[in-house]
């Protein structure tokens, strides 16, 4: 999101957004409020297209040192040992495909699998 978007959609001006940034400037609680709303929205967009994915996947390799990585199938997403915090995210990964592997052997059926998600969202 831009400075000019976000300005728009909390009603401010983007020097306004820009001087927060800056530390110029200190926005009132009524505008942090309407700020941190408009921020925790983005998370809600869906991902459409390559090009978003490929956004989300670039914002995760700054955040959690994922890479890219070639396999025998194809092209895949692994966290980088080297990355700091890269553990966790190996952790997480592994227990995605755990149990997606447990979904594809029968072991647990969809209810079960969206259930263990749910569990993840904020």
């Amino acid at each position: 999101m831009t400075q000019r978007e976000l300005a728009d959609e909390v009603g401010l001006t983007e020097s306004a957004i820009r001087n927060y940034e800056r530390g110029i400037r200190t926005p009132g609680d009524q505008q942090i409020g309407r700020i941190a709303e408009a921020l925790d929205s983005i998370r809600e967009i869906g991902v459409s297209g390559v090009r978003g994915a490929l956004e989300v996947l670039f914002r995760y390799e700054r955040e959690l040192g994922l890479m890219p990585v070639v396999t025998g199938d194809g092209v895949a997403v692994a966290p980088d040992p080297k990355e700091e915090g890269s553990q966790k995210a190996a952790q997480a990964l592994k227990a995605w495909k755990r149990m997606r592997d447990q979904l594809a052997a029968g072991e647990i059926d969809e209810d079960d699998y969206e259930a263990w998600k749910a569990r993840f969202r904020g």
